[in-house]
C-alpha cells in the first residue's frame, strides 16, 4: 500500500496529473498551510517559536550588563574562583551572539532566495 501524500500548489491542473499517484492536490498559495504546520510543530516542541528571538536579545544585555559589573566588582586575585563564573558567562554571551549572528545570516539567505529570485 503506498501512503497517502499531498502537495500545496496553486496549479489547478496539477489534480488530474496526480490522480493515479495518492497524491491530493491542496490549492493554496502556502501561507496558510505553512502557518498551521509550523503553529503545530511548536505546539509538538519540534521548533522554537520565534519569540525565543527577542528573548535572546533580552537575555545578550542582561547577561553582558551582569558580566561586566561582576567583573569590575570581584578581581580575580582576591576571588580566583570567580573566574569560573566569568567563563561561564562569557559561554552564555558567546551561545547568545551566535544564535542571533545565524538568525541574521538565515533571515538574509531567505529574502535572497524568496524576495530577489
Amino acid at each position: 500500500m503506498i501512503p497517502h501524500s499531498y502537495m500545496v500548489t496553486l496549479n489547478n491542473e496539477v489534480g488530474r496529473k496526480l490522480q493515479n499517484l495518492s497524491i491530493t492536490p491542496i490549492y493554496t498559495d502556502g501561507t496558510y498551510f505553512i502557518h498551521i504546520l509550523k503553529r503545530k510543530l511548536i505546539d509538538e516542541d519540534l521548533i522554537i517559536d520565534d519569540a525565543i528571538d527577542d528573548y535572546a536579545e533580552d537575555m545578550l544585555e542582561i547577561v553582558k550588563k551582569v558580566h561586566y559589573e561582576t567583573m569590575k566588582e570581584f578581581a580575580i586575585p582576591i576571588n580566583p574562583n570567580i573566574l569560573h563564573i566569568y567563563v561561564y558567562q562569557d559561554g552564555l554571551i558567546d551561545a547568545l551572539h551566535r544564535f542571533m549572528v545565524k538568525k541574521i545570516l538565515a533571515n538574509i539567505i531567505i529574502n535572497t532566495i524568496f524576495m530577489d529570485g
